[in-house]
């Protein structure tokens, strides 16, 4: 049995790097004061997703790490294992990266049936076999980190910003949270006696993502910032999943750094004439264009209906 009064290693191991990243990010912010610094995207939806602090999904995927310890220790039973998926074993995680324990997950839910062929019939290892609702929940999860598996690869992009995404990617985890509150009653976990293990969960990373992003999202907010609604706003494809208040508000936030940017120019080095009156003035400074042009061009531009969604 799973002494619930003692945390998993693996659950230290994820609070640390939450307390260490929160805890560094607090120190750089009084060191660089003089600067905006934002934290890493992706990082920051990382320490969004702890999943495993909901049970029953933190029994099953201990149950899930023994079984793939299990098969790592047995020659004869990957062997096994391998003669029946083609070639396919099972995979090891790192419990403090979200991306390896969903490839564990995804691999373990492909190759189901050989797994527990291999334990149950074949008897190469001596470990607990998933219940059938254990089953039910190692694909639920499955299921729910999808979306953040998408949104890791579309954000890894080595050349190209991805700036702007993130606004449209945080709506979209707000909308498939919203979507997965039926994921429980979909999987008929109440059958096999399981209690909803996602409903706590999608609750409590609600309320982690006002906490971490509501300075990006809610112009409500005491500190909030517009730097990612005005980068959403710049980019033709994506502006039109910004709401007809919230481009609005980027564009007080383009005025905005626009005054911002001109106080830190030096007048020597900032005029530029354009005497072709049909086209927006602009002031040069190397390759910089001040944003006041960017809003006249993007009040002349139609908003893009049509392109997908990069």
């Amino acid at each position: 049995m799973l002494n619930k009064e003692e945390p998993l290693e693996d659950d230290e191991e994820v609070d640390e790097m939450v307390a260490g990243f929160d805890a560094s990010e607090l120190e750089a912010s009084n060191l660089f004061t003089e600067y905006s610094r934002y934290p890493c995207f992706l990082i920051t939806l990382q320490l969004v997703v702890k999943f495993e602090k909901s049970p029953p999904i933190k029994d099953v995927m201990v149950k899930v790490r023994a079984i793939v310890n299990s098969f790592g220790h047995s020659h004869t039973a990957v062997a096994a294992l391998m003669a029946r998926t083609g070639g396919l074993k099972l995979i090891s995680d790192n419990a403090t990266r979200l991306s390896s324990t969903l490839l564990m997950a995804e691999r373990m839910v492909k190759i189901q049936a050989a797994v527990e062929t291999i334990i149950m019939v074949d008897k190469l290892v001596k470990v607990p076999n998933l219940s059938q609702g254990e089953w039910l929940v190692l694909k639920g999860i499955v299921k729910f980190l999808g979306k953040f598996k998408l949104i890791t690869v579309r954000m890894q992009a080595e050349k190209e910003s991805t700036i702007h995404k993130i606004i449209p990617h945080l709506k979209d985890i707000l909308a498939h949270l919203s979507h997965m509150k039926t994921l429980a009653e979909e999987l008929d976990l109440g059958s096999y006696g399981i209690e909803d293990p996602f409903s706590p969960l999608i609750r409590n990373m609600q309320v982690d993502i006002v906490v971490r992003f509501g300075v990006w999202l809610n112009p409500e907010h005491l500190t909030f910032d517009p730097i990612m609604m005005v980068e959403t706003l710049l980019h033709p494809a994506l502006r039109r999943l910004l709401t007809e208040k919230e481009q609005t508000i980027a564009m007080k936030g383009v005025l905005q750094y626009d005054e911002k940017w001109n106080s830190t120019v030096n007048d020597d080095s900032s005029g530029s004439t354009n005497t072709d009156h049909d086209q927006p003035q602009s002031k040069v400074v190397g390759n910089d264009v001040e944003f006041s042009y960017l809003t006249e061009l993007l009040a002349r531009a139609p908003v893009n209906t049509t392109a997908e969604q990069q």
